[in-house]
């Protein structure tokens, strides 16, 4: 009973190594086949659960064959290795060498993005603004010429209006002085008329020009934020703290002085990957053998057959047992 539970706990340390075989193959097979399917199933899981499923299988077969120390046994568990070890080190990679990198690259676009619509917004409330104030200067231009050609008009009239009061002697007031008045008030009227049309022509053009000058701006503005956007980019990110981790920094820092060496971040993957493999891998890989082989061995050994009553053993002149088959009387 205790080698049962024994052997139980050990398949059961097995099957987790095999877990965490399977979680770090996801990840990787992610990273190389991302977005791809298997009948609505993403396709990096049922790579690895096929993986280890196979994995796991062939082991305990061969553990309990003949093909234990077969070539063919010795291959399939260096492919197991290899391939974990492939897995982990594209994860472990991921994590140690700059893992922020895309998120550095990603909030440095959304901050010049945020920066030159922020410049945008400025332009625009700019323009506005000077629209507004334009508008408000010609508004009070034609105020001006307003109250200017309305006080001409009124005095105009009021004199032609005089004039009617004095009659000829056939009793017409359609004099030269009349006719003169008349004309200047029709002069001013049309001076006036002339002026607000000039006032908004000159509106028109000062708002024009005003929106073109926005315009230029604004594509001065966007050929600026092309090129900023264009030199952001992943080399010139590679080495900055930012992208990082941060928390593996202090223990590549003191591995370095304590050893006097240079080590990477990359270098620092390829341990922590050979240290989860050699975990993860030879591991489940020991312990499935170990199991099957115990269990073959606990295996009770065949009994040899009885003789039959029917045959009779004989010594023969060396000693040796003969057997002699009993012959029936009729």
């Amino acid at each position: 009973m205790h080698t049962i539970l024994f052997n139980a706990g050990l398949l059961l340390g097995a099957m987790l190594c095999m877990i965490l075989s399977y979680h770090f193959e996801v990840q990787a097979y992610e990273a190389v086949a991302p977005g791809m399917a298997l009948l609505t199933i993403p396709l990096p899981i049922v790579m690895a659960f096929t993986f280890n499923y196979c994995k796991f299988g062939l082991i305990w077969i061969i553990a309990r064959s003949r093909l234990r120390g077969a070539l063919i046994s010795r291959a399939v568990k260096l492919l197991a290795i290899l391939l974990s070890l492939i897995a982990t080190l594209i994860v472990a990679t991921q994590a140690a060498h700059e893992p922020n990198l895309e998120k550095e690259l990603e909030a440095r676009r959304y901050r010049a993005e945020a920066e030159y619509r922020e410049r945008g917004q400025e332009l625009k409330a700019k323009s506005t603004v000077e629209e507004s104030a334009s508008a408000q200067r010609y508004a009070q231009l034609r105020t001006e010429a307003q109250a200017y050609h309305q006080q001409a008009v009124l005095d105009y009239e009021a004199k032609r209006n005089k004039e009617m009061d004095n009659r000829g002697r056939r009793g017409n007031f359609n004099g030269d002085r009349y006719k003169e008045y008349s004309r200047l008030l029709e002069e001013s009227r049309t001076a006036f008329q002339a002026e607000l049309n000039r006032l908004r022509e000159e509106e028109r053009g000062e708002k024009q020009a005003i929106q073109d000058r926005l315009g230029e701006e604004r594509k001065s503005l966007a050929a600026k934020r092309e090129t900023d956007l264009g030199h952001l980019n992943r080399e010139d990110l590679h080495g900055v703290e930012a992208v990082q981790n941060l928390k593996l920094l202090p223990l590549l820092q003191l591995i370095n002085e304590v050893s006097g060496t240079r080590l990477t971040p990359v270098h620092l993957a390829l341990v922590i990957a050979l240290l989860i493999t050699s975990i993860v891998e030879f591991a489940p890989i020991s312990l499935v053998t170990y199991v099957a082989r115990q269990e073959e061995d606990d295996r009770p050994a065949a009994q040899p057959h009885p003789l039959p009553a029917s045959e009779e053993r004989e010594e023969t002149s060396g000693g040796e047992a003969k057997v002699r088959p009993l012959r029936l009387n009729h």
